[in-house]
């Protein structure tokens, strides 16, 4: 079974991914963990804060890819803090991820580039990267 990680930001594009996973992969073939990453926190000084932005995090990757545990997929969910880019490196490292599946981020009139993100998780990873285009 492969182990597919996809980070998630919560916007619309991102969650296309969730949609090219059901399009590609039977339910029998992988294992899904969705990540989000937000801005590091002192860990030990907003250890409330720390809970309840992870909480906060599990909740709206739940709500919003939802239809692949539906679908019947093996999926977790993962709520990260720090420099998105390297922690998604790290965790896919970490995990023993077979591929990162993200989409890229264009932006307007920039049409033959990714966002910093995906381009650092390009550079980074240590494993395959499949970048996913956008549908507007």
């Amino acid at each position: 079974m492969k182990k597919l990680i996809l980070p998630i930001d919560g916007t619309k594009r991102s969650l296309q991914t969730a949609t090219w996973v059901m399009n590609t992969y039977s339910t029998e073939e992988v294992e899904i963990v969705i990540v989000m990453v937000a801005d590091s926190m002192d860990e030990l000084r907003y250890q409330q804060e720390y809970n309840s932005a992870a909480q906060y995090m599990i909740t709206t990757l739940k709500r919003n890819c939802g239809v692949l545990k539906e679908k019947g997929y093996q999926v977790s969910f993962e709520a990260l803090f720090g420099d998105p880019g390297k922690e998604i490196c790290d965790y896919a490292k970490e995990n023993k991820a077979d591929i990162i599946v993200m989409t890229k981020s264009t932006k307007e009139n920039w049409f033959d580039t990714i966002g910093s993100v995906t381009t650092y998780v390009v550079k980074y990873a240590k494993c395959p990267v499949m970048i996913i285009p956008e549908n507007k």
